[in-house]
């Protein structure tokens, strides 16, 4: 085997979720790296991603790998690789991987084998939860409220009561998903984006008022929440865009940050498809914002970068609802936003104040943003580059696209509206395309890391809903221009 200094730090952590055949793939990967060299540790039963990436930290580990689909459907599974700093590999990170282990081996002959792996110790497992209750700000004496959280049939079954309960949180679950189940009978695709997934809490909302209702995907990474609107009796389903903003302005507004930095520099990190809302907050508060490609792996590393440069760490989120505002774990964790949301509600509920009218509120002080996102799926892998220099073409050769910048990842270059070159983007060779209307409202377009669709990203911003929308629209039709002229 190549690079035999890797095997200096031999530790490896392996978890799996709750799908089928997870634990049986993720047993084979323990046999495998054993025979090669490699120490493995192992979880009691399946466990959650995040606290995978924790662990890696905690035990100083060479790196690890998770067994799961994350909040794809169940016909899906999948491997998520992890390096020393418990994010996922980076590309460089990557390519070094394929090299070393694409080789010809009997991975066959290594599953026949018996290996005892080492388990991890119920200390570290407390250690997780202890640093998951620095978010909570106030105390818990305040229980005027109730949430309800479902996991979605998935690893955070495991963890909920443990977690909720030792934050004295008013919570139910609907039983129907408090079930392991690996088809996810009760819902098409468990993926808290979709309004889809919390059809179950909704029917228990019938008969309990709740203030907020929690989605937690399968390997407990992404968490999706439903606010009550007070107007028209309602539950609001927030994108990850907005509960971020409320997060950020939440921790923003009680100094979090103050309570755990030395440095004055301090920073937020989210992608370039991301809207701005939250990059207005931080300069209300003086913390700057940094944007990443998409992907958390992306976001670790930055976090990791600029906290060696004297900065320091307050928050970061994907608009796939992902977030992190602890840096003990180098991937998103359903569970720390999932604190700090609940979290937000009481302190504003004390003030009489709703999530939803917190969420205008912002609106009314820094714009209201509408968010969309578009998918197509396709039937061609191939038809995808088709699809991306398409957009490429149109934009760039059309007057009728009236358009303010172009910022083209690929190329690494940022065009004006007349398509004058103007500067290089921080990124290249990155499939992804970035279209400006004005300073704030945009379209981009990108091919999905992990399914065959193209994916497009609409942000319209304005002074009104309203005009939010009318733009919105026109967005929408340019759009439009260029997928029926494929």
């Amino acid at each position: 085997m190549e690079n035999n200094d890797i095997l200096k730090n031999n530790k490896i952590v392996i978890g799996y979720d709750t799908r089928q055949y997870s634990y049986t793939f993720s047993n084979i990967c323990g046999k495998v790296l054993n025979k090669l060299g490699f120490k493995i540790i192992v979880f009691k039963g399946y466990t959650q991603t995040p606290m995978l990436s924790f662990m890696i930290k905690e035990l100083k580990c060479i790196g690890g790998i998770m067994i799961t689909a994350s909040h794809n459907p169940y016909n899906y599974n999948g491997i998520k690789l992890y390096n020393s700093d418990g994010g996922q590999l980076t590309n460089e990170q990557s390519k070094m991987f394929k090299k070393i282990f694409n080789k010809e081996y009997d991975y066959f002959e290594a599953d026949k084998g018996i290996y005892i792996p080492e388990k991890i110790n119920k200390k570290y497992y407390l250690k997780y939860y202890q640093t998951l209750e620095k978010l909570c700000l106030f105390g818990n004496d305040y229980n005027s409220y109730n949430i309800i959280v479902s996991p979605l049939h998935g690893t955070s079954i495991k963890y909920i009561d443990i977690i909720f309960q030792k934050l004295k949180y008013n919570y139910q679950m609907p039983d129907s998903q408090n079930i392991v189940d690996p088809l996810f009978s009760t819902i098409k695709s468990p993926n808290p984006e979709e309004i889809e997934s919390f059809k179950e809490s909704l029917k228990l909302s019938k008969k309990v008022k709740a203030d907020l209702i929690l989605a937690i995907d399968p390997d407990s990474d992404r968490i999706g929440a439903l606010c009550f609107n007070n107007k028209n009796g309602l539950y609001y389903h927030m994108n990850g865009n907005e509960v971020a903003a409320i997060i950020f302005y939440f921790l923003c507004e009680n100094n979090f940050y103050n309570a755990n930095i030395l440095n004055d520099k301090m920073f937020f990190v989210t992608t370039i498809v991301s809207n701005d809302l939250i990059e207005k907050i931080g300069k209300d508060y003086n913390v700057d914002c940094f944007r990443v490609l998409t992907g958390f792996k992306n976001i670790n590393e930055k976090i990791i970068s600029l906290s060696k440069d004297n900065y320091s760490f307050v928050f970061a989120f994907e608009e796939s609802c992902g977030y992190l505002a602890l840096d003990s774990v180098g991937d998103k964790d359903a569970f720390q936003g999932a604190i700090l949301i609940v979290e937000a509600l009481k302190y504003y509920k004390r003030k009489n104040i709703s999530l939803y009218n917190l969420l205008q509120n912002l609106y009314k002080k820094y714009g209201y943003y509408i968010d969309k996102q578009i998918t197509y799926r396709i039937v061609n892998q191939n038809n995808i580059s088709y699809i991306m220099d398409n957009f490429r073409n149109i934009i760039k050769n059309t007057e009728m696209f009236n358009i303010y910048k172009f910022c083209d990842y690929y190329e690494g270059k940022e065009y004006d509206n007349n398509m004058t070159y103007i500067k290089d983007t921080e990124y290249k060779n990155e499939n992804i395309i970035k279209v400006y209307f004005d300073k704030e409202s945009w379209f981009a377009v990108r091919p999905s890391g992990t399914e065959p669709k193209v994916k497009i990203y609409i942000s319209s911003v304005d002074k009104s809903k309203e005009k939010a929308m009318m733009k919105l629209k026109l967005i929408e039709e340019k759009i439009n221009m260029c997928i029926n002229e494929r």
